[in-house]
């Protein structure tokens, strides 16, 4: 039971501390439109962070009713509650680390496991822009470097149109209705 308050403590300060860096870690809003930052949708993060906190208050509830003495709780319980909280943890550490940033020409990609990767749009050898077919518009964008897929950005991230019209200008998309 120990291990379990100490897991369920741990994955509390985590939580805190990455959320406190991801706030501190963000531009200045509104200062330069070359400069911007493109992120995990914010709806993912905060269905993610309601899981944690979920999992977290089902961990405390069950600890006051075992400490009460109610029958019928059991290790399977408190597990269950620290697999929801460390499942919701770990979305929120990769989406707290996943980014592009994009200062100019110069774009910085940002992964949970591996080392950022710097270029240049001009650096992008292939554009691929992949349609949702129902709704007639571009879904996602995929950007190349020799040959290798570097990254992947979806329509639902955070600045994803700011990223399109720098691809268009650089003359990496071509020009269709959708645009603009």
């Amino acid at each position: 039971m120990i291990q379990m308050i100490a897991s369920a403590v741990t994955m509390t300060v985590i939580y805190l501390v990455i959320h406190h860096l991801h706030r501190k870690d963000d531009p200045p809003k509104g200062q330069n439109c070359s400069h911007y930052v493109i992120r995990v949708p914010s709806a993912l993060t905060a269905a993610y962070s309601v899981l944690f906190w979920m999992g977290i208050v089902l961990f405390v509830l069950w600890g006051i009713f075992y400490l009460n003495g109610v029958s019928g709780l059991t290790a399977g319980h408190f597990i269950f509650a620290l697999a929801c909280a460390g499942v919701g943890l770990l979305v929120v550490v990769w989406a707290s680390r996943w980014r592009i940033t994009v200062d100019g020409d110069a774009v910085t990609i940002h992964r949970l496991l591996r080392k950022e990767r710097r270029l240049s749009l001009r650096d992008v050898t292939a554009v691929r822009q992949e349609k949702n077919t129902r709704m007639g518009v571009s879904s996602r964008i995929v950007l190349w470097q020799d040959g290798k897929k570097v990254a992947t950005v979806d329509w639902t991230c955070e600045n994803y149109t700011q990223l399109e019209q720098d691809l268009l200008r650089a003359g990496k998309l071509p020009k269709t209705k959708n645009h603009f």
